[in-house]
């Protein structure tokens, strides 16, 4: 089957990286791809004794040096350094660099590094059989399955999200969801309404939202001033009440990143989804 990959990214389970490949299949189900992956890069072949050195002397026995078949632009054949978790990689990229030896690839991105090594752009062609893993809030786990480049057109679900709050924007009063299959409303108040759902407390009015999320399992997250507003009060409100900020595909807690730079945009990190402001 094929897939679309909305969200890449990797995790560290008992010492070892695996990279989560997120995304829609093209039957219509959310999936999660595991896949076990060392980091790696790329140094000169004649530093490879230099660097085994190194490492013996940083008793470094999780690092292995390999000989390839690769140049680099000078045509110097290149040697594969394997580590393994991403966060090794700058440590010893840098070590190698007060020793006089030149890193190659060493800043690309763990979960990128993966795609890039199979070319992988987006859609992906998925083989292999389905687990069930209740900490991943989606319809199909793959575990190491094959993967081979592939392209079709995906159909993503995306959900718009507006609130409206007090004036102090210290409690939430109304929260929309629109998409193509959900067009709901949710009250904080005690009346009834045609195409609403009421709620008496604020906490209940948030349990019933990251309900919501999670029944509709969107790809795509949008809103206008979405990160700034919305998704900063709403954080803020969970944890006033003692809610978990899940409204990923994961266990984790949702993160934001807000900034007042000019420069900059605040972004929102929901495991599993991407997020959009319009």
């Amino acid at each position: 089957m094929d897939g679309f990959i909305v969200y890449p990214t990797y995790r560290i389970t008992d010492g070892k990286a695996q990279v989560l490949l997120f995304g829609r299949l093209s039957g219509g189900e959310s999936f999660v791809s595991i896949h076990d992956f060392r980091p790696y890069f790329w140094i000169r072949e004649k530093d490879h004794e230099k660097a085994n050195r190194i490492l013996t002397e940083l008793d470094a026995k999780n690092v292995e040096i390999e000989a390839s078949e690769f140049r680099n632009f000078d045509d110097d054949p290149v040697a594969k350094v394997i580590l393994s978790i991403p966060g090794e990689v700058p440590e010893l990229r840098k070590i190698f660099t007060e020793h006089a030896i030149p890193s190659y690839e060493a800043d690309i991105r763990f979960a990128y590094r993966f795609l890039i090594d199979h070319n992988i752009k987006g859609c992906m062609r998925i083989s292999g059989k389905t687990e069930e893993r209740p900490e991943f809030a989606v319809d199909k786990v793959f575990v190491n399955p094959e993967i081979a480049p592939t392209t079709f057109d995906p159909k993503l679900r995306v959900l718009s999200l507006d609130i409206e709050t007090d004036v102090k924007g210290a409690q939430v009063y109304a929260i929309s969801l629109y998409s193509d299959r959900v067009k709901k409303v949710l009250l904080l108040n005690e009346r009834s309404y045609r195409n609403a759902e009421s709620f008496s407390t604020e906490k209940e009015l948030l349990e019933a939202f990251a309900n919501a999320v999670r029944q509709e399992d969107p790809d795509i997250i949008t809103g206008w001033n979405l990160v700034d507003f919305d998704l900063k009060l709403l954080r803020d409100q969970f944890a006033r009440h003692g809610l978990p900020f899940i409204l990923g595909r994961t266990l984790d807690e949702c993160k934001l990143r807000l900034t007042d730079s000019f420069y900059q945009d605040s972004t929102a990190d929901f495991p599993g989804r991407a997020v959009l402001d319009g």
